[in-house]
């Protein structure tokens, strides 16, 4: 089964926008101590205080980031 050139561009465009924030989280998460967060999900367009959120979580000893919006549909999710 062959990788079409359309799923490769898709592929790198959500890689562009999920891996700098997720990569930028895990550094605030760091930096505040923090071991579990929600934050607003940057792909919708809702105002400040409605959801959906990504949950992230901190795990194990060097400290990979899991996370995923509560969205479905969305593909803000990544497990380091």
């Amino acid at each position: 089964m062959a990788v079409t050139a359309e799923a490769r561009e898709r592929f790198s465009r959500i890689a562009g926008i999920v891996l700098p924030f997720g990569i930028k989280l895990k550094a605030r998460m760091q930096k505040l101590g923090k071991r579990r967060v929600r934050v607003k999900c940057p792909q919708h367009a809702t105002s400040a205080d409605q959801g959906p959120y990504v949950h992230a979580v901190l795990a194990g000893a060097r400290d990979h980031i899991h996370m995923a919006c509560e969205d479905a549909a969305c593909f803000m999710r990544m497990m380091e």
